[in-house]
């Protein structure tokens, strides 16, 4: 995602502020695979331009606890 012409991840690593905007997206699914605390592993099933480290820091802050990826795998393309 790129806000005024600049990659966001690079301007969140550089520590600067900004403001994304709120994007629609399509989730199927979403199945619980193991829970250790403080690891939890799921399976979700979405539309493209979906961003899986986005709802780990909704999820995260819904919670109240933080959330972020450790790994990431895509099963499927298409």
């Amino acid at each position: 995602m790129k806000i005024d012409g600049q990659r966001a991840y690079k301007m969140a690593r550089a520590g600067e502020e900004f403001q994304t905007r709120t994007k629609l997206v399509r989730i199927d699914s979403i199945e619980v695979e193991a829970y250790t605390w403080p690891s939890l592993t799921l399976t979700i099933e979405c539309g493209k331009g979906t961003y899986i480290r986005s709802i780990a820091r909704d999820l995260g802050e819904a919670l109240g606890t933080g959330g972020m990826l450790t790994g990431l795998v895509r099963t499927r393309v298409g």
